[in-house]
């Protein structure tokens, strides 16, 4: 037992320290970016509430952290330690033979080591990203690059949508604008050659066939030129789509070492495997329980037998 409190005190106490910076956010609710630009452009007849794409769900800005469009430019940055800048691989000591191996080695220790990301509250949707490294001055900095980088590939994300829409909208326009012509020319036709109509029922049945034709092409014209016309707004918008719970911090005190939990765990750990050897020496020494071992050792190598076969079988 005391052993294991020594090793497990001298584990806790040799970790090095860490610092932890996090920031949290929530995704805006359709329509809340734009503001008083709403109500303006309504009276125009668009529909500025679908400007933002809509509320995301959390997982999107989970994944949109870790991706490399947005994890790339912060590890390509430097920062300043101590009142001296230095690049993040510097930082982080990340050898390799080209940058482009080091960006690479970067990005798995941003994944795995440095990054923590995740959904706070599902009923809030809010979003928690949390930056631990060895410096206070380099979590805070880093936080601060991460949040402005995540804010950026939402815009951007945003924008290159609105774009392939506006395209696609103004090539349906464009068609649409070239069947309501021609429906008004050949309503304008027959108007011409048909003055009087009272004479003729097919002829009111026709005229009123074309005007439908006119009228159903007229609102199809209608709803294009509103698409492309929010999808073009939607371009050039630049409102972010979260809003800010907790804005990335300089932390004042180091993260805790735990240490009082691994020496309750060493201390713990010490006391079963003494209780072990102590067990398996008596055991040893008498004899007493020979038969015992025999049968447990004739057990495992059954279960080993079994596994090996599942395995087989599976493989």
């Amino acid at each position: 037992m005391g052993a294991g409190m020594i090793l497990s005190g001298t584990l806790a106490f040799s970790r090095d320290r860490t610092w932890s910076s996090e920031f949290s956010f929530v995704s805006l609710q359709s329509g809340r970016s734009v503001g008083g630009l709403s109500s303006l452009a309504g009276q125009f007849g668009l529909n500025l509430n679908s400007l933002t794409g809509g509320s995301r769900p959390p997982e999107f800005f989970v994944a949109a952290v870790l991706t490399r469009d947005v994890l790339l430019p912060v590890i390509a940055d430097s920062i300043t330690v101590g009142g001296r800048r230095t690049s993040v691989l510097d930082f982080f000591e990340i050898d390799g033979q080209t940058i482009a191996i080091r960006l690479e080695r970067g990005l798995m220790k941003f994944r795995n080591e440095v990054l923590t990301v995740g959904v706070v509250d599902r009923q809030s949707s809010i979003v928690r990203v949390t930056i631990r490294t060895s410096s206070a001055d380099a979590s805070h900095e880093i936080a601060v690059m991460l949040h402005s980088a995540l804010n950026e590939f939402i815009v951007q994300s945003r924008r290159g949508q609105a774009s392939v829409e506006r395209r696609y909208a103004r090539e349906r326009l464009d068609s649409a604008a070239a069947t309501l012509s021609s429906a008004e020319d050949r309503l304008a036709a027959f108007a011409n050659r048909n003055r009087d109509l009272s004479a003729s029922a097919s002829l009111e049945l026709q005229r009123d066939r074309l005007q439908r034709e006119v009228a159903m092409t007229q609102q199809l014209f209608s709803a294009l030129s509103q698409q492309y016309e929010e999808a073009r707004l939607r371009e050039y918008l630049d409102t972010p789509e979260v809003s800010v719970v907790e804005r990335p911090f300089r932390p004042p005190l180091p993260n805790s070492r735990m240490a009082g939990v691994i020496l309750v765990v060493g201390a713990l750990a010490g006391f079963v495997l003494g209780v072990l050897a102590t067990l398996l020496r008596d055991a040893w020494t008498t004899g007493r329980d020979d038969d015992g071992l025999t049968a447990l050792v004739a057990e495992w190598r059954m279960l080993r037998g079994r596994a090996s076969r599942v395995h087989r079988e599976f493989r």
